[in-house]
Formats: structure tokens, C-alpha cells, sequence
């Protein structure tokens, strides 16, 4: 074989080798900014739950102020604000890199998992707190909507808990699918990082 027939086969196998690692730095790309993308989508929308249990709270001690001379509501409001309290510094633990593309795969790795024990370990305490607000404010919305009075007639009661029972229901079943949802994109974005950490490990 000629020095030339060398040289141009060499250059074909360098040009392949160069292709598929443009094409496997693509993937790798994709793929990182791809979960970076997801798991901050998800941080993001749980720091703004977390903050607006601090809005709740605001709105439960607006009105337990101007219906401070009744404390059959008054009462339920700041009990409900209290709750709200609670809840956000229940997530004020909740950390995210400072710069998400920045972060090494294991350091991503440990985030999203931090994120997702995190958010796992509080949803039945994020629930029950939503829940008990809701509860707070009924007596006044049935007040207000429906001209109930719940403290006061043992049927205007009766109508609150059937009509409220329906909405926690429909309210809680909707929070099982949020989370849900949740976990399965969390998992599936520290899986594909295993796969990126997996693949270097093999490159190099």
C-alpha cells in the first residue's frame, strides 16, 4: 500500500472519529441541558409555592383583622395564616446551584436528588397545611357566597361539608398527580445524568 493510500485512509478514520464525537458532545449536551432545564422548571415552580404560602398567610390576616370582633372567624384565619407560616419555613431549606449549567454531573446529580427527597418528605405536610387553610377560610366564603352560617345552623353546616368534602376530594387527588408528576420527571433526569456520567467514565 502506498504512502498516499495511508495518508487518505487515516484522514477518512480521523474525519469519522471526529463526526461521532461532534455528534456524542451533541448528545451530551442535549441531553444535560435537557434535565438541567427540567429540574429548574420544577425549583422554580416550588420556590414560588413556597412563597406564596407567605401571600396565603397575608390574606388569612387581612381578614382575621376586619373580622376581629367575630372570633369564631378570626380565630379559624389566624390559626390558617400560622399554618401558612409554618409551610414556608418548612422549604426555606430548599438550595439550587447558582449558575444550573455550570454544575458538574455529579453535583447536578445530588441537587435534583436533594430536591426530590425534599420534595417526597413534605407533601403530605404540604397538603395537610393547603387543606387546613382552606378549611379556615370556608365559614367566611360561606358567608359571603352562599350565605351560610355554619357556627350558627347545624343545615347551613351540613351543605359547607358536603360541598367542601367534594372540592378537598378533587383538591387532593389533584396534588397526588402534581406530585407524581414531579417524581417522574426528577427521576428521569437523574437518570439520564447516570447515563452522561456512565458514558464520560467509558470516553475517558
Amino acid at each position: 500500500m502506498e504512502t498516499n493510500e495511508m495518508e487518505n485512509i487515516w484522514k477518512a478514520e480521523n474525519e469519522r472519529l471526529k463526526s461521532k464525537l461532534y455528534v456524542n458532545e451533541k448528545l451530551i449536551l442535549k441531553t444535560y441541558d435537557k434535565s438541567v432545564n427540567s429540574f429548574k422548571d420544577l425549583f422554580n415552580a416550588s420556590v414560588m409555592g413556597r412563597n406564596m404560602a407567605l401571600v396565603y398567610a397575608t390574606i388569612s390576616l387581612t381578614l382575621a383583622v376586619i373580622y376581629a370582633s367575630e372570633l369564631r372567624y378570626s380565630i379559624p384565619l389566624i390559626l390558617g395564616a400560622a399554618g401558612m407560616v409554618i409551610s414556608f419555613i418548612q422549604h426555606l431549606a430548599l438550595k439550587s446551584p447558582k449558575d444550573y449549567h455550570r454544575a458538574n454531573i455529579i453535583e447536578l446529580q445530588k441537587s435534583i436528588q436533594k430536591f426530590r427527597i425534599h420534595t417526597m418528605k413534605h407533601k403530605y405536610y404540604d397538603m395537610f397545611f393547603v387543606t387546613f387553610w382552606l378549611l379556615t377560610l370556608s365559614p367566611l366564603y360561606y358567608k359571603w357566597k352562599r350565605g351560610l352560617d355554619v357556627f350558627g345552623s347545624s343545615a347551613d353546616l351540613l351543605k359547607a361539608v358536603e360541598s367542601a368534602s367534594v372540592i378537598l376530594l378533587l383538591l387532593t387527588g389533584f396534588s397526588f398527580f402534581i406530585y407524581n408528576h414531579y417524581d417522574k420527571k426528577l427521576s428521569k433526569s437523574i437518570a439520564n445524568l447516570k447515563e452522561l456520567e456512565e458514558f464520560e467514565s467509558e470516553s475517558n
